[in-house]
């Protein structure tokens, strides 16, 4: 009985569902100052540990060693409802994202952009516990990766300049297509569960707004992303999500090179999701956060780097937290 415990201690995940936290993460939006054609690969590092509900709060850290026991077992299903996750300061979920985007802009009024993502998730929890004694039993790491859902996107540009400002708006819709990986599985064949898949199989449709507005060497940006999921092939139903970017930005010419560091805040928020007709309570939430980083271009050549911290979160449910996001670019402009 203790040997097939053991072997079927699964997925962590899956029975302790509340701690997923990355179902709240949206579209995260690019454009270059001057709305030119560009190829580039894009890369995202968000990394999740800390809990607010324990008593007392384990506090989050991005600058942390997101390192597992290399002896953990593989986890998906617990079999045994006597058995636990103990929250420890040694948990964390790390989720990385690359992504190729393809932008092409007609006559400077229609801007169209691909976006081609894989990731890679990991999740890890310290200690497995069994009630009648607090039984210790391990800890727990689940690792998968896979292609994403691709997007295609479409903004109309209108320009305006007064009094020396220069006004460039960018109304327009986007498309995630369910082409992604939705039923990736651990050796024994159980699939993982929906939210911490690569893709989830349904079309979904994003309402955009992009405002940039410059004076001399100063400027604003704010993008702005509203999104509406349909029922996917699984049975989920995701509940609608809104992200924001406000960044500050300034303009240094040297020589060839033009460095423009930014400072700001990116908010994201989501509704509760729907599963099998039931909510899922433990789903969606807000998060603000500061953020600081830099692009340089070096023509044809721009490199971008962002760091994102959180300021301030409300998860819905006892989930792990938000620690931080890195988001860093290479283009080729044409």
């Amino acid at each position: 009985m203790v040997v097939k415990f053991l072997l079927n201690i699964g997925c962590i995940i899956f029975f302790t569902y509340p701690i997923l936290a990355c179902d709240i993460c949206n579209l995260y939006d690019y454009s270059n100052r001057e709305n030119r054609n560009f190829v580039g690969i894009f890369y995202r590092y968000r990394l999740y540990n800390g809990y607010q509900e324990t008593n007392p709060p384990i506090a989050n850290r991005f600058f942390f060693d997101p390192t597992a026991n290399p002896k953990a077992r593989t986890s998906h299903e617990i079999s045994d409802s006597n058995t636990y996750l103990n929250k420890t300061s040694k948990d964390f979920q790390r989720f990385e994202t690359i992504e190729l985007r393809f932008n092409y802009n007609i006559k400077d009024k229609i801007n169209l952009q691909i976006l081609l993502p894989w990731s890679r998730h990991y999740l890890y929890f310290n200690e497995i516990v069994r009630t009648g004694g607090n039984f210790y039993v391990g800890d727990s790491t689940t690792q998968l990766n896979g292609l994403g859902d691709p997007f295609i996107l479409g903004d109309y540009v209108f320009r305006l300049e007064k009094a020396g400002f220069m006004h460039i708006l960018r109304p327009g819709l986007g498309i995630k297509f369910p082409i992604g990986q939705y039923l990736l599985s651990d050796k024994s064949k159980r699939v993982y569960p929906y939210d911490i898949q690569t893709g989830i199989p349904s079309l979904d449709i994003l309402l955009r707004f992009n405002y940039t507005m410059q004076y001399k060497k100063w400027g604003l940006d704010f993008f702005n992303n509203l999104r509406f999921s349909t029922l996917s092939a699984n049975k989920v139903l995701q509940g609608s999500r809104v992200n924001s970017f406000l960044s500050l930005f300034y303009l240094i010419s040297i020589k060839k090179f033009t460095l423009i560091p930014r400072l700001g805040l990116y908010y994201e928020s989501a509704e509760k999701d729907i599963w099998k007709n039931n909510l899922q309570i433990n789903t969606g939430g807000r998060s603000l956060f500061g953020q600081i980083g830099f692009d340089c271009n070096f023509n044809p050549f721009i490199l971008q780097i962002l760091y994102q911290h959180p300021f301030s979160q409300k998860l819905n449910g006892e989930v792990i937290q938000n620690a931080g996001r890195l988001n860093l670019g290479l283009m080729f402009s044409f």
